[in-house]
């Protein structure tokens, strides 16, 4: 009850700072009022015929009303970074996506946060999400404070996570990270499609290490931990008891090194990257170098064995392929950022080919998964037209 207390006492703190702020906004005619990024982007209401059903302390279970397939947006790496017109153009352009697909769900894989006040800007996104009238959810990424439970991270996700259409949860105390849970996507009283959410870390920290038999100064990514394994394991096979299926798919941040497999390097000078047959590239291309942890926990195994159709990760701003591995899908999520690095940046080319938009996911009743790329480029065309 006290948690709640203060993460009430933030929330209303944020607001009335959120609340000056637009009337300096207002007053100077934008030039002022450095912290938002929600004005000068047009929230339009969307609505959704989701509702959620009921919930536990790790799970949602919710279920969509028209007999449409249940859509999910998914986008990651905005690093709000205070960039005014940076992040204005990120924001505006989330919400184009938003008014466009009409998803049911919109998923964030981490890196959303990133300025000095990532409360006060996690706040700003929440009301502005409430505006929308859509459900949310998110995970952590490497660039959001704080490491595994750290008070940071439990106050940022604690002021955000109890807004009426965020299906976030801190999750069990028990596991690694803060935002282990997962969301049940139901029809008619069955179970159509189960959404993991984990928090996959920052960097290999020494307990962990010497808890999964590793050296406590052996470096690189950070990595999806034993316990959060049988945490996903158990669920599913409840979910086997309960309802006769297993379908899912794993939403984090860093990806596994699984995601390695898929191209071999030709040339990491001039960043070419060639398919190395392993696996079926079904759209998109490597870029760069992925961004993984050394250690393996042997995750990919369990989700192979417990019906994981694809999972999502983002961290790696300019791969953007999905490929099947052994009958799992390993997709980065299409980025949203435009104050980080890019295909612009990297390579120096031009708008339209640049890979930042969002991830459309479709999840049929009978378990399956359909997965497809929207991409921002789509709107300077509309915009050359008009």
């Amino acid at each position: 009850m006290l948690k709640d207390l203060r993460a009430d006492t933030r929330r209303t703190l944020c607001r009335a700072c959120l609340t000056a702020e637009n009337a300096v906004f207002a007053a100077t005619g934008g030039k002022g009022a450095k912290n938002l990024f929600a004005p000068r982007a047009d929230i339009l209401f969307v609505g959704s015929d989701v509702r959620v059903l009921r919930e536990t302390a790790g799970e949602f279970y919710i279920e969509k009303t028209s007999p449409e397939p249940f859509r999910i947006m998914a986008t990651t790496d905005f690093h709000l970074e205070n960039k005014t017109e940076l992040d204005y153009k990120t924001v505006r352009l989330f919400l184009k996506n938003l008014e466009e697909e009409r998803p049911d769900l919109v998923i964030l894989t981490g890196d959303i946060f990133e300025t000095k006040q990532p409360v006060l800007d996690a706040v700003q996104f929440a009301e502005m999400m409430e505006k929308t009238g859509v459900y949310w959810c998110f995970v952590f990424g490497n660039h959001e404070r704080g490491v595994d439970r750290d008070p940071e991270k439990l106050r940022l996700f604690r002021a955000i996570a109890h807004y009426p259409h965020c299906l976030s949860k801190t999750g069990p105390r028990d596991l690694f990270g803060v935002g282990n849970y997962a969301v049940n996507v139901m029809r008619g009283g069955k179970l159509v499609h189960t959404l993991y959410l984990l928090d996959s870390g920052k960097h290999a920290l020494p307990k962990y290490n010497l808890l999964h038999g590793r050296p406590a100064d052996a470096g690189g990514y950070d990595y999806i931990k034993k316990d959060q394994i049988a945490w996903f394991s158990l669920l599913c096979e409840k979910n086997r008891r309960e309802y006769g299926t297993d379908a899912n798919s794993v939403f984090m941040h860093i990806a596994l090194p699984e995601y390695e497999t898929v191209f071999d390097i030709e040339s990491l000078e001039d960043r070419v990257f060639v398919p190395s047959g392993k696996a079926k590239v079904l759209y998109g291309a490597q870029y760069e170098t992925v961004g993984c942890p050394v250690y393996n926990t042997g995750f990919f195994d369990v989700m192979k064995a417990n019906g994981t159709r694809a999972v999502f990760v983002g961290h790696d701003h300019i791969n953007d392929f999905c490929a099947e591995s052994e009958g799992v899908r390993l997709v980065y999520v299409q980025p949203g950022g435009y104050g980080t690095y890019h295909m612009g940046r990297v390579f120096g080319w031009p708008e339209k080919d640049w890979q930042t938009g969002v991830t459309r996911i479709e999840l049929p009743d009978d378990g399956g998964i359909n997965i497809s790329q929207r991409l921002n480029a789509r709107f300077l065309a509309e915009k050359q037209e008009n």
